[in-house]
């Protein structure tokens, strides 16, 4: 805190054994004084001179020796007096000139800032422009301070940074400031404001989908119970970003760095006091071929007989979060189909009872509304064999597998034995009935019978 009184200079000189100097080299006020200090001022003599102001003692004068010498001045300006001081016996001792300053006008309002944007504790560094006026020197500062709420002057460090202490709660700290410089002369009130917030964010959570992804477009999911907004940063195989903001929630839009393979980066995130969350490190492997979502029948069956199978989905999401999905195609409208709905892995629906092969389709959603591609299914519904026709010689026509390898038709004359799929076979009997045996991909037999 500072005690010095307005306008303190250290402008003593001294000669001899003399001290002379002015009461304040820069002042504020239409009088000052000059001041002389000897031990042993009998017989010795001062004279001063100048000219624009006036002095409680004759200019031009010889007097003798005096503790201080008056003067007055009306207009701001420069100013200087010449002070000769002689010995008893007539010698010269001094000559010199003495100079002050008069002036009227304050500091004008500085820029005023802090060095961090909030604090989590009871210090804060204010800092004061670079380019502040070198005869300003005391700055006043009332408000949210722990010392004195009703202001005090402080003196400005060199490095134009001064530290104070807060008031111990937490919030807002409001502060009124205003400087003087070296002429006593104040300049106008201004405000100035920095948020205190010793409790950091709760039930922080940095997520990613999955391990794995098949653009270098990536995100991370982000969450944090705080009050006031979150900040994020990220270093590693990344294409650099600037620190990013968010409220609540959200997913950080990242750019893996070039070339495929594994990929490993650093989160870290925390509020505008610098509270930060654990800092996560995460491992994606970049697969031009990877796919983030899909939808299976269970048990990867290709046919049934039955209407009601199950369908097994995956899509990758952060599990803290809640996903939807929209199932359709070639199925009955039910609870779950036709609309959206919760993600689930495994969910039971109705094919239409139209035999053939039956589609079955499912987009996703992120708990940001984000829609994923459309992913398929297929599984064919009763496969069969139809016999049209008489003798001598019948047409078979049967069922079309998208998943067919071949078949195989006996019950005829006609040597049918692990061929393509057509549209009919001719068939002359050689028994009761014909019988196909469909041979599928996945290496599944299907049999079907009918009778001539």
């Amino acid at each position: 805190m500072l005690s010095a009184s307005c306008g303190e200079v250290d402008n003593n000189l001294s000669k001899n054994g003399i001290t002379y100097h002015m009461l304040n080299k820069y002042t504020g006020s239409k009088v000052n004084q000059m001041l002389l200090s000897m031990p042993k001022p009998e017989g010795y003599k001062f004279k001063i001179s100048g000219e624009e102001f006036k002095a409680d003692v004759p200019l031009d004068t010889y007097l003798d020796m005096r503790h201080a010498v008056n003067l007055s001045y009306t207009e701001e300006g420069d100013y200087a007096l010449t002070l000769e001081i002689l010995r008893p016996d007539g010698v010269a001792l001094i000559h010199e000139r003495i100079e002050w300053t008069y002036s009227r006008v304050g500091p004008a309002v500085p820029q005023v800032t802090f060095t961090e944007k909030a604090t989590s504790d009871d210090l804060v560094t204010f800092v004061f422009s670079a380019d502040l006026s070198s005869n300003i020197n005391e700055v006043w500062i009332a408000g949210d301070t722990a010392e004195n709420n009703d202001g005090g002057w402080y003196s400005i460090p060199d490095n134009f940074q001064l530290p104070v202490v807060v008031s111990e709660e937490d919030g807002l700290k409001n502060f009124t400031l205003k400087f003087r410089n070296v002429f006593g002369n104040e300049g106008e009130e201004f405000t100035a404001s920095i948020l205190k917030k010793s409790i950091g964010p709760k039930d922080c959570v940095i997520e990613v989908p999955g391990a794995k992804t098949n653009s270098r477009d990536f995100s991370v999911y982000l969450s944090a119970v705080n009050e006031g907004a979150m900040y994020y940063h990220l270093s590693g195989d990344v294409e650099a970003l600037p620190v990013q903001e968010f409220f609540g929630s959200t997913y950080a839009r990242i750019k893996l760095a070039k070339g495929k393979g594994t990929k490993k980066f650093r989160l870290k995130m925390n509020d505008l006091a610098e509270n930060a969350c654990p800092e996560k490190e995460f491992t994606v492997v970049y697969d031009k071929n990877y796919i983030p979502a899909g939808v299976d029948v269970a048990d990867h069956l290709l046919w049934t007989d039955s209407l009601d199978i199950t369908l097994e989905q995956r899509f990758d999401f952060p599990k803290s979060t809640e996903a939807q999905m929209f199932i359709s195609g070639s199925i009955y409208k039910t609870a779950n189909t036709f609309k959206w709905i919760p993600f689930q892995e495994a969910i039971a629906v109705k094919l239409e009872p139209v035999e053939g092969h039956r589609n079955i389709h499912v987009v996703f959603r992120n708990a940001f509304g984000e829609v994923s591609s459309r992913v398929s299914t297929g599984i064919y519904l009763k496969p069969f064999i139809r016999i049209s026709g008489s003798l001598p010689r019948y047409s078979i026509a049967v069922s079309h597998f998208a998943t067919l390898l071949d078949l195989t038709l006996t019950g005829c004359s006609e040597n049918y034995n692990h061929v393509a799929y057509r549209e009919f076979f001719l068939c002359t009997p050689t028994g009761r009935q014909a019988t196909v045996v469909f041979y599928l991909i996945d290496g599944t037999l299907v049999t079907r019978k009918a009778a001539f």
